[in-house]
């Protein structure tokens, strides 16, 4: 328990420690005949993983900078699932030797969506804003190359737009000059 000049802050562990150490308090408090005003009573309550945030906030945001704009083959997918699943595995020290599952390394990080999520989510954040654009999606050149053909001297390019299309499998996105809307 801190003291300030008219303020008090309790740090505890868990909810229950909380609850004692006010009730306590309140005893205290009764004896000099003054009461505790619970609408100014504040309860903060932090993180219960905060390695879970510093991933999530440090790792994924320098790993994925620019992922709008990537075109992703399965060889990238796979790699990015490997990063993801080796970060989780170090937060929770999970040798490789344990033989778990990423399924189960998700249920005990507790995590529901992916990296790959977030890296779609964020594609379609941008698709979203070029859409919005006068201009549109038909000057949207973002391009990347397609690995697979190594026998060629230069790698077929693919097109972001039809990307995105593979991966959604959506109809092909026209390239119109009229403004549409997504809603």
């Amino acid at each position: 328990m801190i003291r300030f000049a008219d303020d008090i802050v309790v740090i505890a562990k868990g909810e229950g420690d909380i609850q004692r150490v006010v009730e306590e308090m309140d005893e205290m408090i009764r004896t000099t005949e003054m009461k505790i005003n619970s609408t100014k009573t504040k309860i903060l309550v932090c993180a219960r993983d905060p390695k879970k945030r510093l991933i999530k906030t440090y790792v994924w945001s320098v790993a994925t900078y620019g992922c709008e704009t990537w075109v992703i083959n399965n060889t990238e997918k796979k790699k990015l699932e490997a990063f993801e699943m080796c970060c989780w595995r170090r937060m929770k020290r999970i040798s490789w030797i344990e033989r778990k599952t990423n399924e189960e390394v998700h249920k005990t990080v507790g995590k529901k969506c992916t990296l790959i999520d977030v890296i779609r989510e964020r594609r379609w954040k941008i698709v979203g804003h070029a859409m919005r654009h006068p201009v549109g999606i038909a000057k949207l050149n973002i391009r990347g190359y397609d690995r697979r053909k190594e026998n060629c001297r230069t790698s077929p390019k693919l097109l972001y737009r039809t990307k995105l299309n593979v991966m959604q499998k959506l109809k092909p996105l026209r390239n119109s000059k009229k403004r549409r809307v997504i809603g």
